[in-house]
């Protein structure tokens, strides 16, 4: 939720400025990332696909996910005095587009499972799902963006572009002892980094896919490399650990505390095209310092604002929020 707090911050807080190769990278993944994690926590290898757990999973979401988006999305758009009807129907969603979007995944994911449910090779069923990932993305490519009004409404340019993260997610936590054998692979994880930050500088038309795809594989394998630093109790793995486990409320709540820094930016501005030591300046140092500090603050304002609600005014909280899970409760 960090890199997508940094980009926001960069978009509407430092208009003008141009982005470091930092901060295009991070681009290229962090959405990727965020369906690629929702697919990864989506899978259930031993549920029970019927009416009656599909019923209750999908009301879980609602009460999760979509109602706390409809509650941030009317006040937004009130408290900016905008059209309900006119952002309902933006692809955008005012900001509010990925929680949509990723319960219309989900449910696809639901779908094809009940579909597949009495199939009992469960090999099969990840073929279906990475047969209907292709297709959706070819979609994508064939018809672009979706300007009908149904297009709009359901945000289908976002859900046909990021479907397949979602699905690899799933693929990958299906088959985790196998991708993590690849990953411990010094041969394949150095290839896989070549096809994610060398090649794509070399050949202008690589596809931005297999750019997201291969820099997804090196974003995993990086935590994955260093899980015992993320075990350990020391307060950057606590911090990171926070903000991980706060991602629904940090999403919905950070778009009311961006603020403008003209000064920084204009400081950054001032320092693209300067040189040092015989080379370029390294803006994109000063970069990471400066928006990376902001976007950890409101990442930690977030969940301040989001315990304080919790505490004061609890069935508040489970409308904004959602119900409190029983794992984290019990843990208190």
């Amino acid at each position: 939720m960090i890199f997508v707090v940094y980009q926001h911050i960069l978009t509407f807080s430092m208009t003008g400025l141009e982005a470091s190769w930092f901060a295009d990278i991070v681009r290229s993944f962090r959405m990727p990332l965020f369906f690629f994690i929702s697919g990864f926590v989506s899978y259930k290898a031993l549920f029970e696909w019927n009416f009656k757990n599909l019923g209750k999973i999908q009301l879980k979401k609602i009460r999760g996910q979509l109602l706390p988006t409809a509650v941030f999305f009317t006040l937004f758009i009130s408290l900016h005095d905008k059209l309900y009807i006119g952002w309902l129907f933006d692809c955008t969603k005012s900001g509010y587009w990925f929680t949509f979007v990723s319960f219309e995944i989900f449910l696809t994911y639901c779908i094809i499972n009940m579909l597949f449910s009495k199939v009992k090779n469960k090999n099969i069923v990840l073929i279906v799902l990475a047969i209907s990932a292709i297709g959706i993305s070819s979609i994508w490519y064939r018809l672009g963006n979706f300007t009908t009004r149904t297009g709009l409404l359901l945000s289908l340019d976002y859900y046909t572009r990021y479907y397949i993260y979602f699905i690899v997610g799933i693929i990958v936590k299906s088959k985790i002892d196998v991708f993590h054998k690849l990953v411990e692979n010094k041969y394949v994880t150095t290839c896989m980094f070549f096809l994610a930050f060398v090649l794509p500088y070399l050949w202008t038309g690589y596809n931005w896919k297999i750019i997201a795809l291969t820099r997804l594989w090196c974003i995993y394998a990086l935590f994955y490399g260093a899980k015992d630093f993320f075990e350990e109790k020391n307060i950057l793995a606590k911090g990171l650990s926070t903000i991980g486990t706060h991602t629904l409320e940090i999403y919905l709540l950070h778009f009311f505390l961006l603020f403008r820094t003209p000064h920084i930016s204009n400081f950054l501005k001032s320092l693209i095209g300067d040189h040092c030591f015989y080379g370029p300046s390294a803006e994109w140092l000063l970069e990471i310092v400066f928006v990376g500090t902001i976007s950890v603050f409101i990442c930690f304002v977030c969940v301040a604002i989001k315990k304080i609600i919790a505490t004061a005014f609890p069935i508040v909280s489970e409308l904004c929020f959602g119900p409190v899970k029983k794992d984290l409760a019990n843990r208190k």
